[in-house]
């Protein structure tokens, strides 16, 4: 995501923009030195924040194949986080991200990966590795949904950053 210009201060407008053949619906993109943040990226200055858990809920977070050269896609690992926002800020919210991809022949594959925030924290906390299964190729698309939030799952974001895999055309 760090090839991409975004706005701290604002990144509900500045939405994840299609890469090597796949598109981030329902992610934003969030530059970490234009505004304040409570996730650390882990490679800067970008990471993509989805939209609250509302609108995942209605289907809208995912990554899907959008050109015609793109056959498929796998995933080896990505970083993720959860932050809760409120009329008084934002703050750091234990979860559970739940990754749910579709095979190009129909098979759903799904993993869960967690994130643990702390009690308090001064400074922005590192996101969570998550490392996919091995059967996590092959994709048309995946869809991210976080469970077992802690504590308001309504307006939960999950935040993702360095996302690795493959793209085979």
């Amino acid at each position: 995501f760090d090839d991409q210009r975004g706005s701290g201060l604002a990144p509900e407008l500045t939405p994840v923009q299609p890469s090597k053949g796949l598109a981030f619906k329902g992610f934003n993109l969030f530059n970490t030195t234009e505004g304040v943040t409570l996730l650390k990226a882990q490679s800067k200055p970008n990471f993509a924040s989805s939209i609250t858990l509302l609108q995942i809920a209605q289907g809208q977070a995912s990554m899907i194949i959008t050109d015609g050269k793109t056959n498929s896609f796998s995933l080896t690992s990505c970083y993720n986080g959860c932050v809760a926002a409120s009329q008084t800020g934002a703050v750091l919210q234990t979860c559970t991200v739940k990754y749910t991809g579709v095979r190009t022949d129909g098979t759903v594959v799904s993993t869960s990966c967690p994130f643990t925030a702390p009690l308090v924290s001064l400074e922005p906390k590192e996101m969570a590795l998550c490392i996919f299964p091995k059967g996590f190729n092959n994709l048309k698309s995946v869809s991210v949904f976080p469970e077992k939030v802690a504590l308001t799952p309504a307006s939960t974001v999950v935040n993702i950053d360095t996302l690795s895999g493959e793209v085979s055309s």
